[in-house]
């Protein structure tokens, strides 16, 4: 059980934009264990995080990109709001920017090439395309 808290507060940190080594200090002291067993964890996370995250489903893994954007988003407009700096206050716009970007790319696109694809197999199909 205490892997798995582990695991899912790494991909959380991470998700918040904490660098690797950020994230083993962070959690090496929260978790009472070594660096090196974080480290492990970010070695084999190609093992362990489909099956935590269940990312067998493509839709799944859309929707869960599209949370972690969201709350990236909330989190710079958090820090744009609070920040008294104005080239961190640039920085968060284009942060905010970027990530609207992302939004539509992730959810707009891949829909856009499934409609593609159903429109080429019904031109293939009439005999269109070869």
């Amino acid at each position: 059980m205490k892997t798995l808290e582990r695991r899912l507060k790494l991909l959380e940190k991470e998700g918040e934009g904490l660098s690797p080594a950020e994230i083993v200090q962070e959690l090496s002291l929260q978790f009472n264990c070594t660096c090196r067993t974080i480290y492990k964890d970010f070695q084999k996370r190609a093992e362990w995080q489909p099956t935590l995250q269940q990312l067998g489903n493509q839709k799944d893994l859309i929707l869960k990109v599209l949370n972690r954007y969201e709350q990236l988003y909330r989190l710079a407009h958090r820090k744009f709001l609070n920040s008294a700096n104005e080239s961190c206050q640039v920085a968060y716009l284009k942060l905010m920017m970027n990530l609207t970007g992302k939004v539509y790319e992730t959810g707009i696109v891949p829909d856009m090439l499934d409609r593609l694809e159903r429109i080429e197999d019904a031109a293939r199909k009439a005999g269109l395309l070869e």
